[in-house]
């Protein structure tokens, strides 16, 4: 028989143990709960993250020494083209598409022979060439057998922002292994924006992480893809000295600049006026020391070096406070520059401009009488 006091007993025990608390008795020490994430876990964690970060470098480092270059399309072409020519250029050309598009070396050799210098020139200018290209571009130039003359470079556009073009496989190639600095040189002496900077600046270092740790061209051969195909262009620069007039290439991404970038009267009117993006004396200044240390590879190998300033209305105001910067560093430097009020009556006409950005052939050819006129001077120094 229980007594009154030992059933209070038992009916308390069974309440704390319907209790929140389940299985601990009112008065003694709760019971503790074992933590999702342990020291050991995150332990193991850590681990896991370091080795599949060292494992995806060594073999993506592995994998890029031991294969080649990606095909990219005008670079590649004039790479090989360049190496077996059977003699050596005296002029290189080397830029972007305003070089590739706006440099006729066969009127520029017209011109200096009128003026008695006997020379050859060449169109190294690649579409959309930045610095990490351009140094790339040099250095086949300089390794090369036999070296040219003289070297006219045109300004590299500025550091790519978009994520989609860093991903390809120029843009992953260019991003990775030994042009790993001078893409990150790019992104820190950018000149345009600062929030186009900082946009660059994240897109470069996300396109790295996806080269370094296999996620790029290694990627792509065990897990295939079906990208969209890289910009196409009509090969006849091949046996052009490297140069093909923009209105007649007719590939289809080249046609469609004249809907969303077209040349209007409105945009030459603005650039001549002054209007547009300016960058900082300092951003112009580091762009200029970034020009003038590949300038003083080619002096140093004994080539002469001049800096080409291409016509490009959008850019009047940007090309004028960088111009000034790269001449101030290199005051015993040529500079041709034919992106000025002064170029206006002779460039900036529209009828001249395919789109935006790019002269006709007509507008090359008068450009290219001009760019040879000057070498003239330059080159019986």
């Amino acid at each position: 028989m229980v007594s009154a006091g030992a059933e209070q007993d038992m009916r308390g025990s069974t309440i704390a143990m319907a209790d929140g608390n389940m299985g601990s008795f009112s008065g003694d020490t709760p019971v503790k709960d074992t933590p999702v994430i342990t020291k050991a876990s995150l332990r193991a964690a850590v681990l896991g993250i370091f080795c599949f970060v060292l494992v995806g470098v060594g073999v993506s480092t592995l994998y890029r020494a031991n294969t080649p270059m990606p095909e990219i399309a005008v670079l590649s072409e004039k790479v090989e083209d360049y190496a077996q020519r059977d003699t050596t250029p005296d002029i290189v050309f080397l830029g972007s598409s305003q070089t590739f598009r706006h440099i006729n070396p066969a009127i520029v050799d017209q011109t200096l022979a009128a003026c008695g210098i006997v020379a050859e020139s060449y169109n190294f200018g690649v579409p959309a060439l930045r610095h990490p290209e351009l140094e790339y571009i040099a250095g086949q130039v300089l390794t090369a057998a036999e070296r040219p003359r003289l070297v006219v470079v045109q300004n590299p556009i500025r550091a790519e922002t978009v994520f989609s073009n860093m991903m390809s496989e120029r843009g992953r190639h260019f991003r990775g292994g030994a042009f790993t600095d001078a893409a990150l040189e790019d992104v820190r002496c950018y000149t345009g924006t600062r929030m186009g900077q900082a946009r660059s600046f994240l897109n470069t270092l996300r396109a790295m992480a996806a080269e370094f740790l296999g996620l790029g061209r290694l990627a792509s051969v065990t897990v295939p893809t079906d990208p969209a195909p890289p910009p196409a262009y009509n090969e006849a620069y091949r046996s052009n000295a490297g140069f093909f007039p923009v209105e007649h290439d007719g590939n289809g991404h080249i046609v469609d600049r004249l809907a969303f970038s077209p040349m209007t009267d409105g945009i030459i009117a603005a650039g001549l006026a002054g209007e547009g993006y300016m960058p900082s004396t300092s951003v112009a200044a580091c762009r200029a020391r970034q020009l003038t240390d590949l300038f003083d590879r080619f002096r140093g190998a004994g080539l002469g070096v001049a800096y080409l300033v291409s016509p490009a209305p959008l850019d009047i105001a940007h090309d004028a406070v960088i111009t000034d910067a790269v001449a101030a560093a290199n005051p015993d430097m040529a500079v041709l520059d034919f992106n000025s009020a002064e170029a206006a009556e002779t460039y900036f006409q529209r009828s001249l401009w395919y789109d935006a950005a790019h002269m006709t052939g007509e507008g090359a050819d008068r450009l290219s009488q001009a760019v040879g006129a000057q070498l003239c001077t330059v080159l019986d120094r």
